[in-house]
């Protein structure tokens, strides 16, 4: 069953939550607060705008690291899995119904060369351009999800081996 940690707000299956390690977990009510992501520079804008359009409440608080700008959203539990949907479209580079068909297959772009723009008018080319912006912003998010799954790895493993150093 789902719990809330009262300390980092984050939405967990145990009684500790293995992210902060607190101990002060309840099952959570629609209107709790609770993280559902960390999103860096230009995702974090295109999930507040996804949000937004689905009229979806949350919540950003913003950090800065050396280079990168950080947002952490916050939503209402009874939103959580709306949210998650537009997370998933997000990490999946299809926010947009207009964008889903304009993205590059894997196909197209390991058959991809400079010599496919040779003849090309302007609207073709602009239209290209469009495809290649999709499909980098698609690539930026499925970085981001793989950022987030190594950071949450790394941390889960520093804890493993600090517990294992406990036991002995």
């Amino acid at each position: 069953m789902e719990r809330i940690c009262t300390r980092c707000k984050r939405i967990i299956e145990t009684e500790q939550c293995p992210s902060c390690g607190g101990t002060e977990t309840r099952f959570p009510e629609s209107t709790d607060e609770c993280l559902i992501v960390v999103l860096a520079n230009y995702q974090s804008s295109v999930f507040a705008e996804a949000l937004r359009y689905r009229e979806i409440p949350f919540r950003m608080v913003t950090s800065v690291g050396k280079t990168t700008m950080f947002r952490e959203f916050y939503v209402p539990y009874g939103r959580i899995d709306d949210a998650f949907d537009e997370l998933e479209k997000l990490c999946e580079g299809r926010l947009l119904a207009s964008e889903e068909a304009q993205v590059f297959t894997d196909e197209e772009l390991d058959r991809m060369d400079i010599s496919q723009l040779e003849g090309m008018d302007a609207e073709s080319l602009k239209a290209f351009m469009g495809r290649i912006r999709n499909t980098m912003k698609a690539i930026k998010c499925q970085e981001a999800l793989w950022k987030d799954r190594s950071n949450l790895l790394f941390e889960m493993k520093e804890e493993a081996e600090l517990r294992l150093e406990d036991l002995s």
